[in-house]
């Protein structure tokens, strides 16, 4: 039990009574249930089609309990999903080809997610977003995971090109992983869709307006402007692709392109003031098999809002080693720590005061956000016993478990 999850809770139902219920539920379900079913209460209040919050969320939790002891699956992805080795890895990371003339059939997922969870495909990191900074069409980075028999994997990914030798296209920024994480959302909102194909090909999908995609995106005001800003980020994410080159990894294995987005439809429904236009977006195949197998961690819909073009790589960075290493602290020197962000070189960056001044706003930024279980990321900037750098600190705090009744 968290005090921010029954803070969260009380926000939305306004029932100081039911705060007894509230606690024995998350003692019986676990903080990730009840967040889950809170996520669903949020999005029938976002609706309108809740009239009566607390009774709702009440009985959302009490059909939960009933089926606590009985043999249900999961419905949580796992905070530090890894698949076993390098070739289980990329072998389902590989793009699919979808048969040519294949007409799908319209399903939900077999264990869907909960209505506003933000499901995040573990396999994309930091690595694949670059800050606004960088102007290039094309760039290599160095990809890095770990895999479930213990094996680091470092491979060089190749971003803004579908094969080494093609044309260079663009880089997604941090501004598309915001609003790839928001499609995320959505999809999840309107119950996790999937296209599932005669050859057992999946693809997951959601229809969300454009209005409605602003929202997800925190924007406050929405007109044509905005409406032009999310068709052209939209096209720009289907468009830029990835390639990694498996060659390098001794492995046996090829490199392969592949995109975060497949198809793209805009759809103007309605005429007059009723006019709106709506997204139709398909996942990539790659994408959309790590969705649908549950390859995924929770994030908070704090992932989409983040300001500092930083702190949202670092938070990316950041959350998969705390969340491996419980209870323990996490360090790294600043300018290694730029290196593994892989920001832009600056020749600001060899002097440790700058380098100190970059990664502050992020800090600022980070310090004291939650993980979606409801533990306090704590962060502080120290300097060196050496005084050669400074160096990042990094743990996760269990906020206090009793709440105080106002």
């Amino acid at each position: 039990m968290t005090q921010y999850l029954l803070d969260e809770i009380l926000k939305y139902t306004k029932s100081k009574n039911s705060l007894p219920f509230y606690k024995n539920a998350i003692k019986t379900l676990g903080p990730g249930v009840v967040e889950g079913e809170l996520g669903e209460l949020k999005y029938q209040i976002r609706t309108g089609d809740v009239d009566h919050p607390a009774k709702y969320f009440n009985k959302l939790l009490q059909v939960q309990l009933k089926k606590h002891g009985k043999d249900t699956k999961e419905t949580i992805p796992e905070n530090t999903y890894r698949e076993l080795t390098q070739q289980n890895l990329f072998g389902n990371l590989m793009p699919a080809n979808i048969p040519a003339g294949s007409i799908p059939d319209k399903r939900k997922m077999i264990q869907p997610y909960f209505r506003g969870q933000i499901p995040f495909p573990t396999f994309i990191g930091q690595e694949f977003f670059a800050t606004s900074k960088n102007k290039k069409t094309s760039d290599t980075v160095i990809y890095k995971t770990e895999t479930k028999d213990g094996k680091k994997v470092e491979v060089t990914l190749i971003r803004g090109k579908s094969r080494p030798r093609d044309k260079a296209v663009g880089i997604p920024t941090v501004y598309h992983g915001k609003l790839f994480v928001a499609l995320i959302k959505a999809w999840t909102d309107k119950g996790s869709q999937v296209l599932e194909h005669k050859d057992g090909t999946v693809v997951c999908f959601v229809r969300v307006p454009a209005r409605e995609l602003a929202d997800y995106l925190g924007w406050k005001k929405f007109g044509g402007s905005q409406l032009e800003q999310l068709n052209t980020t939209l096209r720009e994410l289907k468009s830029y692709p990835y390639y990694y080159r498996l060659e390098e990894l001794d492995l046996d294995l090829k490199g392969f392109g592949f995109y975060l987005l497949g198809d793209v439809r805009i759809i103007d429904a309605g005429k007059g003031k009723t006019a709106e236009t709506i997204f139709e977006v398909l996942f990539s195949t790659t994408v959309s098999k790590q969705l649908d197998e549950r390859k995924a961690i929770t994030k908070t819909d704090g992932l989409i809002t983040i300001r500092n073009e930083i702190a949202w790589k670092l938070r990316l960075y950041l959350e998969p080693r705390l969340l491996s290493i419980p209870d323990d602290v996490y360090s790294i020197n600043l300018q290694k720590l730029i290196e593994e962000l892989q920001l832009p070189k600056s020749s600001k960056h060899q002097y440790k005061s700058q380098r100190k001044q970059l990664i502050s706003k992020a800090v600022e930024e980070l310090n004291d956000s939650e993980t979606v279980d409801g533990r306090i990321i704590k962060l502080k900037l120290t300097l060196n016993k050496d005084k050669s750098d400074y160096k990042l600190i990094a743990f996760l705090e269990v906020p206090k478990q009793e709440y105080l009744e106002v």
